[in-house]
């Protein structure tokens, strides 16, 4: 009966340290990722890209870089009843 409880100990005992080594490595893996994302800035350039043509439409009604869509946007017309006037 001692034998059988051993093994179960011991069982139980592998399980753990198994465990223990799984959230290890996860954990390194983590580590590892995010501190590539941060190198490369990954994130960044997910959101920027998109961000950078809704800023446009948000501002001025265009899909269009801020800038750019600032240019072409009616406001920034002069309008004038003259048509000699620029």
């Amino acid at each position: 009966m001692g034998k059988i409880k051993n093994t179960l100990r011991n069982q139980r005992g592998q399980g753990v340290v198994e465990a223990v080594l799984i959230v290890a490595a996860l954990f390194f893996i983590t580590s590892f990722v995010s501190r590539y994302f941060q190198s490369e800035q990954i994130v960044s350039g997910i959101v920027k890209g998109p961000w950078n043509a809704l800023s446009g439409m948000i501002s001025y009604g265009s899909w269009q870089p801020p800038a750019q869509a600032a240019a072409e946007h009616p406001v920034g017309r002069v309008a004038t009843l003259n048509p000699k006037d620029p």
